[in-house]
């Protein structure tokens, strides 16, 4: 139910921004309840009579009660009546799609974008949906199309740019990473990006600059912080790449890459009290963190016996071990 509502929210958010108002999406309240089941009940049973804008306020109502099935039905009265009609053909798209019928959304949506290659909240559905499939290929074609049919918007030429770099097209990426610092070189994804496709093409010097820059200079980008300290790690830089990943923590302190590249750098550093408290602190946070956390603490607490270290220190880390569930 949950992770309808996101989806819902979503939907809703596309219809606000790119087609029209929309009233408030989550019925979590008595009367929101109540003020949807009115609507329906005095709405839903003259749907033959209604107009366009009654027919939108009754499918809003059915998507917001749960009923998917039943705001098609009403949106599909709409096209009924004007098959022209593109915002209901993309808001039938966006209810198959909260239906869990993808192939059916993309065709729809790709219907309305066959016929308006600028109608916006068509392409942010297909994204979404695309995004949900983790289809990089499909996103990249998409975004390429906005940058042809809606224009040259740094928001495109940013999505190019990290698509094309982690689908390892290197010289689309170094055109579409350069292309958005001219427009806005106040942004660190570009440099983030141009990094990695340095060190993808092994030019480490390049690497270095670029991924120091978008870590320097922008000292609030989560996403700056970790691909510094990932890069740093990975060369055994221990003592740089602790900074940046505690940096990158207290940035996103639920990002199990930090945590874990903070617990294992401050080991490193022989930081133990920082260890115990990064890994203990999350390790009952929930299911999934604990299995990710506890072999990166127990591999600690083993290698301080291998060691031989401060048995106190060896204890400490037992522990915390235990009560994380061992």
């Amino acid at each position: 139910m949950f992770m309808r509502l996101m989806l819902l929210a979503w939907v809703i958010a596309v219809s606000f921004l790119d087609i029209g108002p929309a009233n408030q999406v989550n019925a979590n309240t008595t009367n929101d309840r109540k003020a949807l089941e009115s609507t329906i009940n005095r709405l839903g049973p003259r749907i033959q009579h209604l107009d366009r804008a009654e027919l939108f306020e009754l499918a809003r109502a059915y998507s917001k009660s749960g009923q998917s099935e039943s705001a098609v039905k009403a949106y599909t009265a709409v096209i009924a009546r004007n098959p022209e009609d593109l915002e209901a053909k993309t808001l039938i798209g966006a209810e198959l799609f909260l239906q869990g019928k993808d192939k059916e959304a993309i065709a729809t949506l790709k219907e309305v974008i066959d016929k308006n290659n600028r109608f916006l909240a068509a392409y942010r559905m297909l994204i979404r949906i695309y995004e949900k499939k983790s289809n990089k290929y499909e996103l990249r074609l998409i975004y390429q199309d906005l940058l042809t049919h809606d224009g040259e918007k740094n928001e495109y030429l940013l999505k190019l740019c990290e698509l094309t770099t982690l689908d390892s097209f290197y010289d689309l990426a170094k055109k579409y990473c350069n292309r958005s610092l001219q427009l806005d070189k106040g942004n660190p994804i570009p440099y983030v990006y141009l990094g990695l496709m340095y060190r993808d093409t092994g030019d480490l010097n390049k690497t270095d600059a670029s991924l120091r820059k978008a870590a320097d200079d922008f000292p609030d980008s989560f996403l700056a912080q970790i691909t510094l300290a990932q890069h740093l790690e990975s060369k055994k830089d221990f003592v740089t790449a602790y900074s940046y990943y505690k940096a990158a923590y207290e940035l996103d302190k639920n990002d199990s890459r930090a945590m874990i590249g903070y617990g294992n750098t401050a080991f490193e550093l022989q930081k133990f009290d920082e260890v115990i408290s990064v890994f203990s602190k999350h390790c009952k946070s929930s299911v999934t963190l604990q299995r990710l956390l506890m072999p990166h603490f127990r591999k600690a607490a083993n290698t301080l016996r291998i060691q031989n270290k401060s048995q106190a220190v060896l204890r400490k880390f037992e522990k915390e071990i235990d009560r994380c569930g061992g």
